[in-house]
């Protein structure tokens, strides 16, 4: 009888010694996925933080275009006016100079 059970023991041992080396393997890969983890978090809160800086350059430059559109408007309301005057004043002038 003692040497049945040399077999069994032997594989006993076996599934141990493959359990641990399973155990063993599980483990670095767990900590290799909460590393990789951690640099995630880390780089998600950077990437956060650039987001928020390019959302408050966008909201500057925003209204850097909106303040040059409202001058060029105006600008543009001035040279009509200007225009028109000048228009209106060759307009007399030929009308004087040819009577």
């Amino acid at each position: 009888m003692p040497f049945q059970l040399t077999p069994l023991i032997t594989q006993v041992a076996q599934i141990a010694t493959t359990t641990s080396e399973t155990v063993s393997r599980h483990n670095e890969v767990l900590t290799q996925l909460e590393e990789q983890a951690r640099q995630n978090a880390i780089q998600q809160a950077t990437n956060t933080q650039a987001l928020a800086q390019l959302t408050e350059d966008v909201a500057s430059l925003t209204d850097v275009v909106t303040n040059a559109i409202e001058i060029i408007e105006s600008d543009r309301e001035a040279f009509r006016e200007e225009i028109r005057r000048i228009w209106e004043y060759l307009l007399k002038s030929n009308g004087h100079g040819g009577v």
